[in-house]
């Protein structure tokens, strides 16, 4: 029996990206909008983060320029006017604004429009440009600000909810240090203290493409959320950027790429992990690391944040250390679906049980629990474990697990390859693929073809080097971790 997990944490939670880059009422009577992205010069970057932002990471003394659109939904003609303000509160906090924020410092100050007060005819769009200009002395950090168009006046002396207007936020990076990709060499990028280094080999960026990093935490509009609670700042949390040379961000590097960090003295190495933020699992998550002689050692290839963290609800299995598992196991023991055995063992290479599989499941993605009675109609209901019921009959209910020949659920019994694929399928909504094309399609059931053809053209199970898919071999533990793990960042994406 799969040993009962670590009781979820609301940290842990799972929750979508906020894709827009626009945070508008839709009451109101126009609105503003991203008029694609900036131009910038090779020294900016410019990509949304997570809460929906104009973001740049610019050095000290450089520029970008942007651009919004007013846009006018309305019969009649608009006067808008525009403001600028360093500080915004998307909770209805208030701010004093002015039209070009002379009398502010940051981004308040960074920021000058084309033009502040906008006729915008009816059912008409007017691009409104801006240039961004981060001056020589400024220090690094996180800087927040926020565009606010209005038709009526504004109060400069008075607080203003933001939470009524249409607001476009811009928040700027500026790194704590930079450094240019040379032609086909390696590129080393390290903080001035010499606490974080990375390292990227050749051929894992374009060449002339820039890397920063810039301080992560701060800020009245985090960009990234906070580290889990529980887990103690060793270090950082640091975002990690990259542009190629013409300024465009780059979001993966094309080989993974190392972060060493130096751990500070004292520091006990016990639960002691880099961590990344993944951007579509909105979620900060270890890396398998390597802790010794007073540096803690990982390989990424998202570029997003980083922090070196001590977190004690995360176990490292001693059976999955160094294995292609190591990292699944630990992503998903972070986010509080799957748990170890009470020795302290994950066992990857043991068949998963179709008990297994659904508790998996169920805490993935997020099923209302079950009743044992809603197994009634299955011919071994009187024989699931009471462990497994909940899961087994959410997974039922929604629809994910079937019974077999007999009517039963066996729960017990291992999972096959293709059993795994249509349960995969059936979860994400997959369907039209293509015929996949393996050695042995012709063993593939054939309830199980069009399931096996959708999670394999998703990328969720693939083949063996010799060609064959094996549909009827057990999954095991390891095997349904990556698997599930290929689901979340597949169904958040």
């Amino acid at each position: 029996m799969v040993a009962t997990p670590r009781p979820d944490r609301s940290r842990r939670r799972l929750s979508a990206l906020a894709a827009p880059a626009l945070a508008a009422t839709v009451a109101l009577p126009w609105a503003v909008a991203a008029a694609g992205p900036p131009a910038a010069a090779p020294a900016a970057s410019w990509g949304l983060s997570p809460v929906g932002q104009y973001h740049y990471t610019l050095a000290p003394g450089a520029t970008a320029t942007g651009a919004v659109d007013l846009v006018n939904g309305q019969p009649q003609a608009q006067t808008l006017t525009l403001y600028v303000a360093d500080v915004l509160s998307i909770a209805g906090g208030g701010f004093a604004p002015a039209p070009q924020g002379a009398s502010m410092s940051g981004v308040g100050a960074w920021l000058r429009l084309g033009e502040t007060t906008v006729s915008v005819p009816a059912g008409a769009t007017v691009e409104v440009p801006f240039t961004l200009a981060v001056p020589p002395e400024a220090g690094p950090g996180q800087y927040d600000g926020a565009m606010v168009a209005t038709a009526a006046a504004v109060q400069a002396s008075g607080g203003m909810g933001v939470s009524t207007r249409t607001a476009l936020t811009v928040q700027v990076s500026v790194p704590l240090a930079a450094v240019q990709v040379p032609s086909g060499r390696e590129a080393d990028l390290a903080t001035p203290d010499g606490t974080v280094d990375v390292g990227a080999p050749s051929g894992a960026f374009p060449a002339g493409a820039s890397l920063t990093l810039s301080p992560a935490s701060g800020g009245p509009v985090p960009e990234f959320p906070p580290p889990p609670a529980g887990a103690a700042g060793v270090v950082g949390p640091l975002a990690l950027r990259a542009v190629d040379s013409a300024g465009t961000p780059l979001h993966t590097a094309d080989r993974p790429i190392s972060v060493t960090v130096q751990v500070p003295p004292g520091t006990t190495p016990a639960g002691l992990f880099v961590f990344e933020f993944d951007p579509v699992l909105h979620a900060w998550l270890p890396l398998p690391t390597d802790v010794r002689d007073g540096a803690a050692q990982a390989q990424v290839d998202r570029l997003s944040a980083i922090a070196l963290l001590a977190d004690p609800a995360v176990t490292l299995y001693p059976d999955v250390a160094g294995g292609w598992e190591e990292a699944p196991v630990l992503d998903l023991e972070a986010l509080g679906v799957v748990g170890g055995y009470p020795d302290r063992t994950f066992r990857p290479d043991d068949p998963v049980t179709r008990a297994e599989f659904a508790a998996m499941l169920q805490r993935a993605l997020r099923l209302p629990p079950g009743l044992p009675s809603d197994l009634s109609a299955f011919a071994d209901s009187a024989a699931v474990p009471v462990w497994a019921a909940p899961a087994l009959a959410a997974a039922a209910l929604a629809h994910l697990l079937q019974g077999d020949a007999g009517g039963g659920l066996d729960p017990g019994s291992g999972l096959s390859r293709a059993e795994a694929a249509v349960i995969a399928a059936r979860a994400l909504g997959l369907n039209g693929a293509q015929p996949a094309t393996f050695t042995d399609a012709g063993s593939i059931p054939t309830w199980a073809r069009s399931g096996v053809d959708a999670a394999v053209q998703a990328g969720l199970l693939d083949g063996y080097p010799d060609g064959s898919f094996r549909p009827l071999q057990p999954v095991t533990r390891g095997e349904a971790a990556a698997l599930i793990l290929r689901m979340l960042r597949r169904h958040g994406a």
